[in-house]
């Protein structure tokens, strides 16, 4: 009997029914979000607009006839341009794609007739039918070689109604989605990089941009084998190929401040040599612990005569950096900004 609900259930999603689906995503998200896990959380509504979107197809693409066709629809928002296209198969929907457009502001009949001559000139397969939202400048003319392309009758017809309709809105959804998702994931981009460093500055007072910062910490195994990790991120980015591990040397037990006393000193007589891979001077350094880290690590560039901006990084009972702490103890809390939360 379960079986059968479990069968039922994916036939329903697949005709279209993604409710049930986009539920359990939506409270997935909500769960994610209340756990303060927002890039999970994100992932978790992406999958569920997904969804949603794929039901809309699902039920647009439930052609009436066994028609062969190309569908193709421009999409505009601002400065950006889209053609989405759909490939109708023996009445099923059998592939998409979309393609941005370098429009600069021209007519949407000019910028169909030149793509569609562009795409068939490439292209062995001419279907019978093609459907478009806007109809393409000189329409006749490009007919006449559609048909002399594929050795056999072309339709370039722009429908306003009934199925075909249906398919040409669709595929204009999909585009302006497509100009949607693009524009997010640019933005994302920014937000985690200079987007996120942007509101770090505003959140300890810098009044540059930290374009490279260091993050120091240290571990052992029981108290022996003390090692220390430096990590580098660039312009709000990892830059792997700039870590650095140190195995500490002469220790005694574990002292997590000695450690980072020798760690800190360590790394910048490497860079006031000018060492290679040391040679950099960070804008901003991050030291794993609260306020007494932070100050052996001050402690341990003055005796270098090197100043740069330093903070403590103060965890919750999760282990995760709730705030940053300066060396004279003001603790900065990071939780309630998303952007300066993943990246510290």
């Amino acid at each position: 009997e379960e079986y059968h609900k479990l069968l039922d259930s994916v036939v329903s999603f697949l005709e279209g029914d993604t409710a049930p689906v986009c539920n359990m995503l939506r409270a997935q998200m909500q769960k994610a979000s209340d756990n303060m896990e927002y890039e999970k959380a994100a992932q978790f509504r992406d999958r569920a607009d997904a969804v949603e979107r794929m039901g809309e197809k699902q039920r647009a693409m439930m052609t009436k006839t066994g028609a062969e066709r190309d569908v193709f629809a421009l999409a505009r928002d601002g400065e950006d341009d889209v053609i989405f296209a759909l490939f109708v198969r023996g009445g099923s929907v059998v592939g998409s794609q979309h393609y941005a457009m370098d429009a600069l502001g021209e007519d949407a009949g000019e910028i169909m007739a030149a793509f569609l001559q562009q795409y068939y000139e490439g292209s062995g397969i001419i279907p019978r039918e093609i459907l478009v939202k806007d109809m393409p400048s000189g329409a006749d003319e490009l007919t006449a070689w559609l048909k002399q392309q594929r050795g056999g009758a072309v339709e370039l017809t722009c429908p306003v109604r009934g199925e075909k309709a249906e398919q040409i809105k669709l595929a204009y959804q999909n585009g302006m989605d497509a100009i949607k998702k693009q524009r997010e994931l640019e933005h994302r981009s920014w937000e985690r990089g200079e987007g996120a460093l942007a509101q770090l500055c505003g959140h300890i007072g810098l009044e540059e941009l930290p374009r490279r910062i260091e993050c120091f910490d240290n571990s052992h195994i029981r108290g022996r084998d003390t090692v220390s990790g430096m990590v580098v991120f660039i312009d709000g980015k990892k830059a792997p190929k700039e870590y650095r591990r140190f195995k500490l040397k002469d220790m005694e037990g574990p002292d997590d401040y000695a450690s980072m006393r020798q760690v800190v000193t360590r790394r910048f007589v490497h860079y006031k040599a000018g060492d290679k891979g040391f040679d950099e001077a960070p804008d901003l350094l991050l030291i794993d612990g609260g306020v007494t880290h932070a100050k052996v690590a001050v402690a341990a560039l003055q005796e270098l005569n090197l100043s740069f901006p330093v903070f403590g990084m103060v965890k919750d009972d999760r282990h995760r950096t709730r705030a940053l702490v300066t060396p004279e103890g003001r603790e900065i809390g990071i939780q309630a900004n998303q952007a300066v939360f993943s990246l510290i």
